[in-house]
């Protein structure tokens, strides 16, 4: 079954939580990443199967704070450009409702 949502990687990458941050380390890339809370909560969330919809109304109750597609959506295209996803985000910033 083909994934509906990104998929965090898994595969080569360390994490230890730091209170609100997340560190991730790259062993591929010899990259570390400090995650704010909302990437961290984003990254978490990259399993596959939740869509950017679903995402965002998990993201803000996990942080009880409002949060939107786009900022989903800016989590995605960051965490994409870092290298901390399967495969790459090629999503508009903007929904197109």
């Amino acid at each position: 079954m083909e994934s509906v949502g990104p998929r965090a990687r898994t595969n080569r990458l360390v994490t230890r939580d730091l209170g609100d941050e997340l560190l991730v380390y790259d062993l591929e890339r010899h990259k570390a990443y400090c995650l704010n809370r909302v990437a961290m909560q984003v990254f978490r969330h990259c399993d596959g199967e939740t869509t950017i919809p679903d995402m965002a109304r998990r993201v803000g109750n996990a942080l009880d704070l409002p949060v939107d597609e786009q900022a989903i959506r800016l989590g995605l295209v960051r965490l994409g450009k870092a290298h901390l996803l399967d495969d790459p985000v090629s999503l508009p910033l903007h929904s197109s409702r």
